[in-house]
């Protein structure tokens, strides 16, 4: 009886000869617009850049040496902080930042080098220059000062 329950199982099996094959799907490109595909394939191209590269060293150096330089798990910006303020501007840290281009106009226009750099100041607070990197993106390197120390007079 055992034997042909077992002979019985067997035929009600079917055996393939090869592995089984998952279901393909179109890539993902074919299905989307193609000027969303040309984004992210330019956006693929920014994740190449490091942006600590964009602060100069022995710029930095001229202010005192940084505590700490790094992007801080960004891939667009980059920051030096020094660990409090430095000089008589006060400065405590500087940043490396890219981003897509924003309003038009910001910021005075300065030509060095014959190139157009855009530069404010934020009342103090920080002071920054923007620079065209391509026709999407712009780079903004920003220098900020410490808070302003409250100054108290004496106790009544």
């Amino acid at each position: 009886m055992a034997i042909l329950m077992v002979v019985g199982l067997l035929g009600c099996t079917t055996h393939s000869s090869s592995e089984p094959q998952p279901a393909t799907a179109p890539p993902i490109a074919d299905s989307l617009d193609p000027k969303v595909v040309a984004k992210l394939a330019y956006l693929d191209s920014l994740r190449t850049l490091d942006s600590c590269g964009f602060l100069d060293p022995a710029a930095l150096e001229q202010i005192t040496r940084p505590a700490y330089i790094g992007a801080a798990g960004e891939f667009d910006s980059c920051t030096a902080d020094f660990g409090g303020e430095v000089g008589p501007k006060r400065i405590a840290k500087v940043e490396f930042d890219m981003g897509m281009i924003g309003q038009t106009g910001f910021g005075t226009p300065v030509e060095v080098g014959g190139t157009t750099i855009r530069v404010a100041d934020s009342g103090g607070e920080f002071c920054s220059a923007h620079l065209r990197f391509d026709d999407q993106q712009t780079v903004a390197i920003r220098v900020f000062t410490a808070p302003a120390r409250a100054t108290r007079g004496p106790m009544p």
